[in-house]
């Protein structure tokens, strides 16, 4: 396939799917060696991979009996078998018309027995497969196919949790950058729901007014006003908000935890 070939709509969600779990390229994990393993001692087969295909490529991430990395998909008997759904078996690759040619038929690591199947994303994308390949014509038999299905299907709940905690690192980075960059400011910023409870404040609050982060948040941020400037205050919110504005500079009085009024120009921002 070359890298000009013009990609069909299901195929670029495919790929998507598969750079969503960022595991083109990768080192090889000890999780998906055991898979591997134990799928080769079932089937009884001297050979299993574990195996991802991009656009071009074949990457083996797991492999047990035969030499890991990469490998052009049009070589790969994979290629035939993310195109399906359920497992793929060829008994004979010398008398199968899609396999006879081959280069890892009729060279190393000269495949004449493969049993594949794929891995199906929760999204319905075949991303990759698990097979398991011998040297000599062979059959499964039907346990050895339910346990090949089965360990297909480990592979994919792992991958599922690898992308999701990928997801929650990726957010807790983005909000510890969010967090450092709002404490690193002496000026007073706060975060609002649509009836004015504080969902974020940074903690500049403690030393302008006296208060701490945690005496601030999930409390409406009228307790700190006067009533006479809430009159005035609402009412212009209120406008904002009606008309899509989600940020404010307003000008207040605010109550001092230790007794006092202060002024302040303060920006705020609402969120849904």
């Amino acid at each position: 396939m070359s890298g000009n070939s013009v990609l069909s709509k299901s195929e670029r969600a495919r790929l998507a799917s598969l750079d969503s779990y960022q595991v083109l390229d990768t080192h090889p994990e000890q999780e998906y060696d055991s898979i591997a393993r134990l799928a080769a001692y079932i089937c009884r087969k001297p050979i299993a991979t574990i195996t991802f295909i991009d656009a071009e490529n074949q990457f083996i991430k797991s492999y047990i009996g035969m030499e890991g990395g990469k490998l052009l998909r049009e070589d790969s008997i994979c290629q035939f078998t993310i195109l399906e759904d359920q497992i793929l078996e060829i008994n004979d690759t010398f008398l199968d018309l899609r396999t006879s040619e081959l280069a890892c038929v009729l060279g190393e690591p000269n495949i004449r027995f493969y049993a594949g199947i794929p891995l199906i994303t929760h999204d319905g994308c075949r991303i990759g497969s698990l097979c398991v390949i011998d040297v000599v014509p062979g059959k499964l038999d039907e346990q050895q196919m339910h346990a090949l299905t089965a360990l297909a299907q480990e592979v994919v709940c792992r991958l599922e949790l690898r992308k999701k905690n990928l997801e929650l690192n990726d957010l807790l980075h983005k909000y510890e950058d969010i967090n450092t960059m709002f404490n690193s400011s002496a000026e007073l910023y706060c975060i609002l729901d649509r009836n004015g409870t504080i969902l974020f404040i940074n903690n500049i609050v403690e030393k302008m007014f006296g208060y701490t982060i945690e005496e601030c948040l999930h409390r409406s941020i009228w307790e700190f006003f006067f009533e006479d400037d809430t009159r005035v205050l609402i009412p212009i919110l209120e406008l904002g908000l009606s008309t899509g504005q989600k940020n404010f500079e307003l000008e207040e009085k605010i109550k001092l935890k230790g007794g006092g009024i202060k002024w302040i120009c303060n920006e705020t921002f609402c969120t849904e």
